[in-house]
C-alpha cells in the first residue's frame, strides 16, 4: 500500500521535512515575536497556544455608549467598537492558553471569526489591529475581572491588559469608533461586559441547485458521491508534519471531526495566506467548514465530518482522496498504530450541503 504522509497547508506555509514539498513552517502557533514580523526575539516561544488551550466564544461591549467591539471583514485589517448587534463579526474566540476555566489574570488571545487575533502594533506601542494570525506576545493579553477575583462570568466587566506594553485596550471616547492600547488603568474607556455565546449549529445555509445534487453549481469541483484513497494525519505532530492548525486558519485537535480534501479541488490557484491573502479568504469561506457524509465501502460505517483543512497536492494519490484526522479515522477504521500505511482505498465521500459555521 502506498505511503501517504500528510503535507497540510498551513498558512502558507507547507508544514514538513520532505524536500519535495519545500521548507519547515512553525511547530505550532507560537512563532509571532516581540517585534511583529520578526522571529527571531529571545524568549518569544514562551507564548502562543499550547494543547492546555481552551477557547470560548464571546463578544464583547463597551459601556457607555454600548457598542460591541468588532472585526472588520472578519479581521485582516482594523478591528472597532462601534456596531450596535453582534453578529458574525462581533463574534470571537477567546483562546485561553492556560486551560481550564477562565479566571481573571489569565493570559489570552482575542480571534476573529476570519481567523485573525487581536494585536499591539505600530511605533507608539498604543495602536491595535486584527490582521496576524500567529498569535504570540504581541498578540498576549491579560483578562482581568473589573471587580474581585476567580471565575469570569458571563456578564461580568473585563479589561484587556497588553503582556507588551501593561497597557489597557480602551474604546476611544468610550464607544462609538475605534479602538487602542492607551490605557494606563482599568477605567471606563477600558471596561467591557464580556457575553459567552454558545457553540453555533451546524446548518443548511448553501443553495440547492436542482434535487439531483445538494450543492450550488459553484461546488462542482467536489460535488456527488466521491470516491478516493484515505489516509490519517494527527493534528500536531511532528512525524506528520502539522502544527495543530490549519489551511482554515482555526486550531484543531486529533478528536476535532475534521478532514481535508485535496487542496487543488478547493484553491486551482493554490492561495493561501502568505501567497495571495484576497484569493485565500474567498477559498476558505467557501469550502471551509462543509458537512460531509464519509462511509468506510468495506464496514459500512459512517460518520459526519467537517473540512477543516487542504490536503497538499504532493501527497494526494488519487482525485479524490481525503487526509482524515486521526480520531475520526480510528472511529471509521480502526487505530492504524502509528502506520501510514493503513489507509482504505474507495472512501465514499459527499458533501450535504450543510455547513459548520464556527469554521
Amino acid at each position: 500500500m502506498l505511503n501517504t504522509k500528510a503535507c497540510i497547508v498551513s498558512f502558507g506555509f507547507c508544514l514538513t521535512f520532505n524536500a519535495a514539498c519545500g521548507p519547515s513552517g512553525p511547530k505550532y502557533l507560537g512563532d509571532s515575536s516581540k517585534t511583529p514580523g520578526n522571529s527571531s526575539d529571545a524568549n518569544d516561544t514562551a507564548y502562543g497556544l499550547t494543547a492546555n488551550t481552551v477557547t470560548k466564544k464571546v463578544t464583547l461591549k463597551t459601556l457607555s455608549p454600548t457598542y460591541f467591539l468588532s472585526a472588520e471583514n472578519q479581521g485582516g485589517s482594523i478591528i472597532s467598537a462601534n456596531r450596535t448587534a453582534a453578529q458574525g463579526w462581533e463574534t470571537f474566540d477567546l483562546l485561553d492558553s492556560d486551560g481550564g476555566e477562565l479566571v481573571s489574570g489569565d493570559s489570552v488571545y482575542l480571534r476573529s471569526s476570519g481567523g485573525f487575533y487581536l494585536q499591539l502594533t505600530g511605533g507608539n506601542g498604543t495602536a491595535l489591529n486584527i490582521s496576524n494570525q500567529n498569535p504570540g506576545l504581541w498578540e498576549t493579553f491579560k483578562i482581568v475581572k473589573q471587580s474581585g477575583t476567580g471565575v469570569i462570568q458571563p456578564g461580568d466587566i473585563i479589561g484587556l491588559q497588553s503582556a507588551v506594553s501593561n497597557l489597557w485596550v480602551s474604546a476611544l471616547n468610550g464607544g462609538g469608533s475605534g479602538i487602542d492600547a492607551h490605557g494606563i488603568k482599568l477605567d471606563a474607556w477600558e471596561s467591557f461586559a464580556i457575553n459567552f455565546v454558545s457553540s453555533m449549529p451546524v446548518t443548511s445555509n448553501i443553495p440547492t441547485a436542482s434535487s439531483s445534487s445538494k450543492l450550488g453549481t459553484e461546488f462542482a469541483a467536489l460535488s456527488g458521491t466521491l470516491k478516493g484513497l484515505a489516509s490519517w494525519y494527527r493534528a500536531n505532530a511532528s512525524a506528520d508534519s502539522t502544527n495543530g492548525t490549519g489551511w482554515c486558519g482555526r486550531p484543531y485537535t486529533n478528536d476535532t471531526k475534521g478532514f481535508a480534501p485535496p487542496f487543488i479541488k478547493m484553491s486551482p490557484t493554490l492561495a493561501t495566506w502568505t501567497s495571495n491573502p484576497e484569493q485565500w479568504k474567498k477559498d476558505t469561506a467557501k469550502w471551509c467548514g462543509l458537512e460531509a457524509r464519509v462511509t468506510n465501502p468495506k464496514t459500512g460505517k459512517s460518520e459526519l465530518l467537517y473540512i477543516v483543512d487542504a490536503f497538499e497536492p504532493t501527497w494526494v494519490r488519487t482525485e479524490f482522496a481525503i487526509d482524515i484526522l486521526i480520531g475520526p479515522f480510528i472511529s471509521l477504521v480502526g487505530n492504524p498504530n502509528g502506520d501510514k500505511n493503513v489507509v482504505v482505498q474507495d472512501m465514499q465521500w459527499e458533501l450535504t450541503g450543510n455547513r459548520k459555521l464556527d469554521w
